[in-house]
């Protein structure tokens, strides 16, 4: 069972990723700052996708840069910025087909997501490559 009444954004950064053909990559040098209504529009647009039933893990006995990032996150909440320049990189390189498009990629650290019986804190990695008029993000600094 998952309850997000509770949740929201704690600390969201956002980059440009493309392909690796195309090689765009465009690293932000510092977390987004978000003001209050906008956090909360985001929190629902980011946890309105997931479904009762719909979860996924990682496989422990493989190296993986994403679990390694995700765990170093938890373990160590201002390494978000710059875990996440590590896995817009990775998405980059990992991103073989020139059919995928350059869109912003998110890492956002949520706070009270409940999961089953427990109350938790969530790691969500997003990559919106179609413009939704929902959410528009412009490059400043």
């Amino acid at each position: 069972m998952y309850n997000f009444s509770l949740a929201s954004i704690d600390g969201i950064s956002i980059h440009e990723v493309g392909n690796a053909e195309n090689g765009i990559l465009n690293i932000s040098a510092e977390p987004a700052l978000l003001v209050e209504p906008v956090k909360e529009l985001l929190t629902k647009y980011f946890l309105k996708s997931f479904k009762e039933g719909m979860s996924f893990h990682f496989d422990i006995d493989n190296s993986n840069p994403v679990l390694e990032q995700t765990i170093d996150i938890f373990h160590n909440r201002e390494h978000l910025h710059s875990s996440s320049k590590i896995l817009a990189e990775e998405l980059l390189s990992s991103s073989q087909n020139p059919n995928i498009k350059t869109g912003e990629f998110f890492v956002v650290y949520f706070l009270n997501c409940q999961v089953e019986d427990s109350m938790v804190n969530a790691i969500g990695i997003f990559k919106s490559e179609n413009k939704d008029t929902y959410v528009k993000v412009f490059p400043e600094n």
